[in-house]
């Protein structure tokens, strides 16, 4: 019997709702990765869960006398979509799927990529960087912008900028202890106190799971549950989220 056949659909949901013991999650992922039609099955109930608990963050509410602008009505709506495509960015480097950047900035600056990132014409104080692969040229190129928005922004005075540098996926391995990035990373928050660099919960759990030991993180990283409930909590609080 072909291993695809042995892990079931109800097993997979279960993995992603975090309702299996560290043996069963080890055995699912093991699954995920050396089986192509087990991760493919995975990456189907990833995109319809979180496609579906996105779409319907916000119970309808009753309609009201005074209705809120067509203006407003599309906003809340190219964010709906906004929110959808940052799932399948989070999940990306596992299923391998793509989210353009149009879909990502469609006439909002609330969503950027690194490479749009302007210091001088950003009118927003709240940045959330997002980084999730260890490719050189992303993670270099994120950092520089970290530093570029800092220096131009300074840690004092009315212009004081609050920057957070979430790290998920592969990216988790820039705060990781042995990280290559790690001198970059602890001059910037050595230099400056409004910086903040955030390690997911879930991929550090995956990538204990993985490596069957703990990760050990870079003192500079703060640990948070999951990056997308980071990312979605940022955005609905008006922060401008970049893509690294």
């Amino acid at each position: 019997m072909k291993s695809s056949e042995l892990i079931s659909d109800e097993q997979l949901n279960a993995f992603l709702d975090n309702e299996l013991d560290d043996k069963e999650r080890a055995h699912i992922l093991e699954a995920i990765r050396q089986d192509k039609e087990i991760s493919v099955r995975f990456c189907d109930l990833s995109q319809i869960k979180n496609m579906v608990s996105l779409a319907y963050k916000n119970p309808p509410q009753p309609k009201q006398k005074n209705y809120t602008s067509a203006a407003m009505g599309r906003r809340e709506s190219g964010l709906r979509v906004a929110f959808a495509s940052l799932a399948l960015i989070l999940f990306g480097g596992l299923c391998g799927w793509v989210v353009s950047t149009q879909l990502l900035n469609q006439e909002d600056s609330t969503f950027q990529t690194v490479s749009q990132i302007k210091p001088g014409l950003l009118k927003s104080k709240k940045i959330l960087l997002h980084i999730n692969s260890m490719d050189n040229t992303r993670v270099q190129a994120t950092l520089e912008t970290a530093k570029k928005l800092l220096n131009f922004n300074g840690s004092n005075g009315k212009n004081r900028l609050e920057l957070e540098i979430v790290a998920n996926a592969d990216g988790l391995g820039i705060l990781r202890l042995n990280s290559p990035y790690s001198n970059q990373i602890k001059s910037l928050a050595s230099q400056y106190n409004n910086v903040t660099f955030m390690a997911c919960g879930i991929a550090k759990q995956n990538a204990r799971l993985k490596e069957g030991k703990e990760i050990e993180l870079i003192p500079e990283a703060q640990d948070i549950p999951a990056a997308l409930d980071q990312i979605l909590k940022r955005i609905k609080d008006g922060w401008t989220y970049v893509r690294g």
